[in-house]
Parts: structure tokens; C-alpha cells; sequence
């Protein structure tokens, strides 16, 4: 399923630091970030959002583009988070 490599792509980028919506879409060929962040949210991943202006690939700013920032993975089956 492409999506679940998507979400694979994206929290192997997440883990490296914060990225916003307008890198997601260039960097990883995520369509949709947001649909992606929610799935991985599901899956029990911390996932943080905040919004604040950015550029797209043409150089033009936009206001309240969500970045995003991941808190701490889902544990694993059998793991206990402490």
C-alpha cells in the first residue's frame, strides 16, 4: 500500500527533526502530509503541530503552514512506555 510506505518515509524524516507541510510534499512526495500525520498518529506516534508562516517552492510566503515535530515513537508490541 503506497500509503503505509509514505508513513514509513515520513517518520524516518520526522525522527531527523521537524518538517513542515511544504517539505513533506517536496522532499518525500507526500500529496497529502496531513492524512499521512494522522495515520502515524493512529498508530500510536506523538505528533505535534504548530503553524507559522513559511515559504513554498516558488518562494512565496504563506501564513499558518503546519510544521510538525514528533514528540516520541508508539511503543512497540510488549513494550511498556514508562
Amino acid at each position: 500500500m503506497a500509503s503505509s510506505a509514505q508513513c514509513r518515509r515520513l517518520l524516518e524524516r520526522l525522527a531527523r527533526g521537524p518538517i513542515n507541510s511544504f517539505q513533506i510534499m517536496a522532499e518525500l512526495s507526500i500529496c497529502r502530509p496531513s492524512a499521512r500525520i494522522r495515520d502515524l498518529r493512529a498508530a500510536g506516534h506523538e505528533i505535534r503541530t504548530h503553524r507559522q508562516p513559511a515559504a513554498d517552492a516558488q518562494g512565496v510566503e504563506h501564513q499558518g503552514v503546519a510544521h510538525y515535530h514528533l514528540q516520541s515513537l508508539a511503543p512497540r508490541d510488549g513494550e511498556v512506555s514508562p
